[in-house]
């Protein structure tokens, strides 16, 4: 702690942010879509779309709690747990007709 009685700008290790591990699980989520194209003739086409968004539901986290210590310098249980999660996985399907 830098004893300014500001407990926003004490930093662990001099580092301003707390990242999660360089692991896998950390890097990337699936996003998939698929499109079916029917032609109806005379030009017209008839496109039936499938999204998926984080298919295989992996935890996404917002952000982690990055306070270390209360203002009279008790630990914080929170602190390095997260503190808001991005959407879940998410599942749309839609229609596109061109003519």
């Amino acid at each position: 702690m830098n004893q300014n009685n500001f407990t926003q700008d004490d930093w662990i290790d001099g580092k301003r942010y707390l990242l999660p591990s360089n692991a896998w699980r950390n890097w990337y989520r699936v996003d998939v879509r698929l499109t079916k194209a029917i032609n109806l003739g005379r030009g017209a086409r008839l496109s039936m779309i499938a999204e998926a968004f984080n298919l295989f539901n992996t935890e996404n986290y917002a952000g982690y709690f990055r306070v270390q210590r209360s203002a009279n310098g008790a630990p914080r249980p929170d602190f390095g747990s997260p503190d808001g999660i991005f959407a879940t996985r998410q599942i749309q399907i839609g229609s596109k007709l061109e003519f």
